[in-house]
């Protein structure tokens, strides 16, 4: 059930079917009643042995229910309502039918996404990160995943031979017309990548604003000076009961992790805490029936941590994912007529690396630079 225990999900339905005596029949997904694509699968969840399907009054034929559950794949939608209606057929001949309207509509979306984990997306602000280099305006579609019926513009962005840098532009063109610009940018690996938190705090609670695990990746490490209205530069998990906190960064490939700069709770938040943690990395894998999860090595270990606001730490390691487990925190907050809360998050978690990886060279991944190492720091060398 929902929330509020006043709407039954799809899955009270399921188990309906299988465990009641009472025909059952019923329409999933019915609550997402506005669709933008053209087709759909209808599934459907009854005990009744078998199901037709109508739309707009037209009959798409009838399927044998197995396992409570029957499929009416890739079936077309107009534009406009939709009235879809099963019907069936119990073991004494009663009649049974279930009803929804759905209503098609042109698709606005615009907001793209990774075809294959290599860049990142920044859907707020609107910019792409991570570009291989040398990536031409050509080869740029077949990294993006665009919504359904929209195309890519790339007028702006230049000629087909053209390398693309920092500051060009393109379009996406959503199915209705609408128009959303992006603009390519560079920045540390993990900015715009997906994150996974075990708990964050997605809407605002007694003043204080939202502050969603996606924040820790926006490449903005910059302690802000007084809280906003809506949505906070930070991350909380906003757990009342005070529960360590940990979140995972998926650089979308084994890259080489040089360094972890970590910009903690802003002081405006709370007076100056210390976050106690470790710092857990995983290689890329290939899931399979035996191998469904991530395996991961701690690579820093901080829980002795004493130093406040910002830590940096050394990586040396190779991996997909990183994992930054919150132990223990000493930032609290005092709310009027609440009391004092231990608060577990961070503002940024900046990973600096690449897929360069030399034990001879010297590899600076901030300002992409590569050296040889000087021979007079392993022999004494004079000065003339």
């Amino acid at each position: 059930m929902t929330y509020d225990r006043k709407t039954r999900k799809d899955s009270f339905y399921w188990y309906k079917a299988n465990w009641s005596r009472e025909p059952v029949l019923y329409i999933t997904s019915r609550r997402f009643d506005v669709r933008k694509r053209p087709t759909t699968d209808i599934k459907i969840y009854s005990n009744l042995a078998t199901v037709e399907l109508l739309v707009n009054g037209r009959s798409l034929g009838a399927r044998a229910v197995q396992d409570c559950r029957a499929v009416f794949p890739a079936i077309e939608l107009a534009m406009g309502d939709n009235h879809i209606e099963v019907r069936g057929l119990d073991r004494d001949g009663n009649g049974h039918s279930d009803r929804v309207c759905w209503q098609r509509i042109e698709n606005d979306d615009t907001d793209i996404a990774a075809s294959n984990g290599i860049i990142g997306v920044d859907l707020e602000n609107h910019r792409v990160y991570h570009l291989p280099y040398g990536t031409s305006v050509a080869e740029l579609p077949a990294l993006i995943k665009l919504p359904h019926g929209a195309s890519l513009d790339l007028s702006r962005a230049g000629v087909a031979e053209k390398i693309l840098r920092r500051g060009d532009r393109f379009s996406v063109v959503a199915a209705n017309g609408h128009r959303r610009e992006y603009t390519v940018e560079e920045g540390a690996l993990s900015v715009a990548r997906p994150v996974r938190a075990n708990m964050q705090m997605l809407h605002g609670i007694l003043g204080y604003p939202a502050a969603p695990a996606v924040k820790v990746v926006d490449g903005n490490d910059r302690f802000p000076l007084e809280l906003e209205t809506h949505r906070a530069s930070f991350w909380l998990t906003g757990d009342p009961n005070e529960g360590s906190g940990h979140i995972r960064i998926d650089l979308g490939a084994d890259y080489f992790v040089q360094r972890l700069d970590c910009a903690w709770l802003p002081p405006l938040l709370t007076d100056n805490g210390v976050a106690m943690y470790t710092v857990e990395m995983a290689r890329d894998l290939e899931q399979s029936e035996l191998v469904f999860t991530e395996s991961y090595t701690t690579v820093v270990d901080r829980r002795a941590n004493r130093e406040p606001l910002r830590t940096s730490d050394m990586v040396g390691h190779i991996g997909r994912f990183v994992r930054v487990n919150i132990l223990d925190s000493s930032y609290k907050l005092d709310i009027p007529s609440f009391g004092s809360f231990r608060l577990f998050g961070a503002t940024q978690f900046r990973v600096s690396g690449g897929l360069l990886y030399s034990e001879q060279l010297s590899i600076d991944y901030e300002s992409r630079n590569i050296a040889l190492p000087n021979p007079c720091r392993s022999q004494n060398c004079g000065s003339g």
